[in-house]
This record gives C-alpha cells, structure tokens and sequence, in this order.
C-alpha cells in the first residue's frame, strides 16, 4: 500500500460500517448499438461480474444506480441481493448518478464503495484489501485501489465527504474531489492492473475478452 503517506496500523475504534454505490446508469455513447453493461463476459453481463465482486467482498448494504435501459440491467441483476436505485437524470452525467446513489444511502453509512459498472474485472480479494485499508485508519481517509502507484477504481469515501459528492455537477463524478483532497486520498495496492481498467469501447472489449475464463 503506498499513497499520500503511510496507513495507520489498526486503531481500537468500531468496525466502520460500509455500503457500496455501483454506477451503472450510463448510455455507453463509446460502445455503438450496445449497452455495455449487458455484454456478456465469461458467460456473465459485465455488470453482473462488479456485482459479484462486491458482494463476494462482504458488502451487504449495496445499490445498484441504473439510469438507460433501466428495466433490463434490473433484470440482468434479478437473482442478487442488491436494490436498485433509479437515477432520472441519467443524461446529466455520473454526478447525477451519486446524487441519486447517496439520497438512497438512509441512514448513511461510515464510509461508501463508489464502484463503476464497467469493470469486470474487479475481483472480491481487491474489495477486501480496500476495506481493510479503510478500516485501519483511525481518522479514515479517502482510500483508492491502484496499482504500482497509479490509481483506479473502486474508491471508498468516508462520509465526511458525502456533502461535498453531492455538490458535483456534470460526467466527471468524485473525480474532481481526488484532485482537490490529493493530500487526504491512500492509495491501496491490490496488485492487479484490473482497478485501472474499464470498459468503454470496442477495442477494451475486445481486450477483456481475450483475458479468458
């Protein structure tokens, strides 16, 4: 693990609790006639394998955020224990989809797993190592996956960051806040590339496929 100095050793404070926000309401504009998220992977629609991952991890409080072709990413996801959460304002971009994530987070957790829905990639053992990370600190900060010092995705958010996730506006999500909080933000190794990649065109398609099974 390296990043903006080192992570605390475990403190003595209560396990945080934590919930996951999945970003899947995009419209796949890079991706012609498809929706991506319904591509099937390994046998699986894409969104299905984050969703694995997430809860393979432990998770349990999860919400999946859905915006175009709403009914049949519901539909893709039918036999996992997550709710949906409608985001109307898909068009306005993923902030819209944070926004409408965090309105459904009631009561509000310690901390959240921002995860993108095009990612299939993601593995349960680099949620874990993620979450372990967070929970370690005993003031949390903003805690990144990366690899070999380049971050990627998922990021956990403690709450103190909610209000300022709320306030974003247009497609760049919490982008924006990694940059200004740089200095609060722990970059956690999970010892794959995978957090670095999703999936929005053909060709990084083509380049999942041929990872196998």
């Amino acid at each position: 693990m390296n990043g903006s100095g080192e992570l605390g050793r475990p403190g003595s404070n209560p396990q945080p609790e934590i919930a996951a926000l999945i970003l899947a309401a995009g419209a796949s504009r890079r991706m012609p006639g498809e929706n991506k998220l319904l591509v099937k992977i390994r046998r699986k629609p894409m969104i299905e394998h984050v969703v694995e991952a997430v809860l393979g991890a432990g998770v349990e409080r999860v919400g999946v955020v859905t915006g175009y072709q709403a009914d049949r990413v519901g539909r893709a996801l039918s036999a996992h224990p997550v709710a949906l959460v409608p985001n109307p304002d898909h068009a306005q971009g993923m902030s819209s989809s944070l926004r409408a994530g965090l309105a459904w987070l009631v009561p509000e957790p310690d901390g959240v797993l921002i995860c993108l829905g095009d990612m299939p990639g993601l593995r349960p053992e680099y949620i874990k190592t993620l979450i372990e990370a967070f929970e370690s600190e005993l003031s949390p900060r903003i805690c990144a996956a990366s690899h070999r010092g380049s971050r990627g995705n998922p990021v956990l958010w403690p709450r103190t960051y909610f209000e300022a996730m709320r306030a974003l506006g247009g497609d760049r999500g919490a982008r924006v806040l990694l940059s200004r909080y740089s200095d609060r933000v722990a970059l956690v190794e999970v010892g794959s590339a995978a957090v670095l990649q999703d999936i929005d065109t053909p060709a990084d398609l083509a380049r999942e496929a041929d990872r196998g099974p």
